[in-house]
């Protein structure tokens, strides 16, 4: 990887899924500023046991197929959406928006198997919504 360094996924690097390494570089290349691993516990890699169908789950899948992210310079919805339409051109095919996240509004960005992108959001912990109603959250 070219913009990330080994420490920064919390001790999962080795069990990254490839393809969400190649895409954390290239949408890093396109976002054109520091794109910032959560240091959140779960952000990375997750053991959730073989039935939770998270992405984060390296129990149920064979690698780590998800990682949260922090983009710097999210300041308005504006940014936000770039960002998420961004990583859908990159190839991400799991994007949640999670505009409470500290210290800047972050991203779930996975590599799940799929023609189709989910997409979501979330206004507050627990609380899911859809993508746009979560891009209007931003303040």
């Amino acid at each position: 990887m070219k913009h990330y360094k080994i420490h920064e996924f919390q001790g999962w690097y080795y069990n990254l899924n490839p393809v969400l390494k190649i895409k954390l570089d290239d949408l890093r290349d396109e976002w054109k500023t520091k794109i910032y691993i959560s240091s959140a516990p779960g952000a990375v890699g997750r053991h959730l046991g073989p039935n939770n169908l998270s992405q984060h789950n390296i129990d149920k899948w064979p690698t780590v197929n998800a990682v949260d992210v922090l983009p710097n310079g999210l300041e308005n919805v504006s940014d936000a959406y770039r960002f998420f339409k961004l990583a859908k051109k990159v190839g991400f095919t799991g994007i949640g928006f999670y505009p409470f996240w500290r210290p800047y509004p972050g991203f779930h960005l996975d590599v799940r198997a799929t023609d189709i992108v989910a997409t979501w959001g979330s206004i507050e912990v627990g609380e899911y919504v859809g993508i746009q109603t979560a891009f209007n959250a931003v303040t």
